[in-house]
């Protein structure tokens, strides 16, 4: 009984800090972000149903176009607060300032924008909202829906395989604060539940997004080690960002 109230308070904290859903105060002790991180992809779960229900909408008021577009590119944003954004843009900013690792750590945690940041995502969202200008067919919706899900088994499977770069941050205190065990065992069962529903959903369809993420996580791995010495909280919200937009991409060539 006691570690079913333990997980309920870490799936609040990680809806808490990963989403804008409405949840009830629960303190941040260490018992409470036990299961923290392997509640994250539930909060991905949840995102892909609400996003179902956004296309529903969407379809049942005939809106098209680059409207339709627009609110799939701004959805994931107001659901997770743009939390992830902002880790897209402070690596963007740390990755085009050329300078040593411990440095580009230093801009991670640095408030302010800087103009590569700013064109960085200029030109990230305007290339989302053109792919998803081509998400017309349902399969692709749902197979790119269930993405949020594995996405963020990969997203907490680089945080708890490679070393913090950092050493501080919330990443690191939901590491070592976690099961590490039993998350890596909930995270790997549910990016299996996932891809075999995208499996299932569309064969060819499927493989070639689950391609893509493993590779592009292969080269995130690589990239956040030679660049910073490891990963952090802003890393994984980058690789967060950069894996929506390389599903879109494969998806609008089917």
């Amino acid at each position: 009984m006691r570690e079913k109230m333990i997980f309920f308070r870490s799936l609040i904290l990680s809806f808490s800090m990963y989403s804008k859903l409405p949840m009830p105060f629960t303190k941040w002790e260490d018992g409470s972000l036990k299961y923290a991180l392997m509640a994250f992809p539930i909060v991905g779960f949840v995102e892909a149903i609400l996003f179902v229900l956004l296309i529903k909408i969407l379809d049942f008021f005939d809106i098209e176009d680059l409207m339709r577009a627009v609110l799939i590119t701004v959805f994931p944003i107001f659901y997770t607060g743009a939390i992830h954004i902002d880790g897209f843009m402070d690596t963007v900013d740390a990755l085009s300032s050329n300078a040593e690792k411990e440095k580009k750590v230093q801009i991670l945690k640095d408030s302010h924008v800087g103009a590569f940041a700013a064109i960085g995502i200029a030109i990230y969202l305007l290339l989302y909202t053109a792919f998803a200008d081509k998400l017309d067919d349902f399969d692709k919706i749902l197979i790119f829906a269930l993405s949020f899900v594995e996405n963020r088994c990969y997203s907490i499977y680089s945080l708890m395989t490679i070393e913090n770069a950092r050493g501080s941050g919330y990443a690191a205190t939901f590491v070592s604060s976690g099961a590490r065990t039993t998350t890596k065992i909930g995270i790997i069962v549910m990016y299996i539940l996932s891809a075999t529903a995208t499996l299932y959903i569309s064969l060819k369809m499927g493989l070639a997004v689950l391609a893509v993420q493993f590779l592009a996580f292969l080269y995130c791995r690589y990239m956040f080690k030679r660049e910073f010495g490891g990963t952090t909280g802003d890393l994984s919200g980058f690789l967060l960002q950069i894996f929506e937009l390389l599903v879109l991409f494969v998806l609008v060539l089917f």
